[in-house]
């Protein structure tokens, strides 16, 4: 698969994950209905979108054959995609293990097979 078409896959997943998995989620626990804004744009490797309190919304999936863990280097990802989006410093964060742990981080372990599968939080 060339390059654009991994793209449109890594995107489509993306809108297809945010939608059917994580927005029914984030609005089943949430007492005001749904709350979160879709983050559009290829400059976003992990914010797919923001709560109503500016918290960033991450998915953690590399495209086919990629790594989907939260690791260090991901989290710095997502600190730096936050700032420049002018969020506040707590993410949630969808991804399938929970390597890299920080007080500032709402985990939710996530499988593309099975959607949400639980939650860590420290």
């Amino acid at each position: 698969m060339n390059r654009v078409g991994t793209q449109k896959l890594v995107g489509e997943v993306r809108d297809y994950v945010l939608e059917t998995v994580i927005r029914p989620y984030f609005d089943l626990h949430r007492k005001r209905g749904s709350n979160l804004v879709r983050i559009e744009g290829s400059e976003w490797r992990h914010l797919i979108a923001t709560t109503a309190g500016s918290e960033g919304v991450f998915l953690v999936w590399n495209g086919l054959g990629g790594g989907w863990d939260f690791t260090g280097e991901v989290y710095n990802t997502c600190a730096e995609e936050a700032e420049r989006a002018g969020l506040k410093p707590f993410y949630h964060v969808f991804a399938g293990l929970y390597l890299y742990q920080t007080e500032n981080v709402r985990f939710y372990m996530f499988d593309l097979a099975h959607g949400v599968l639980g939650t860590v939080q420290l």
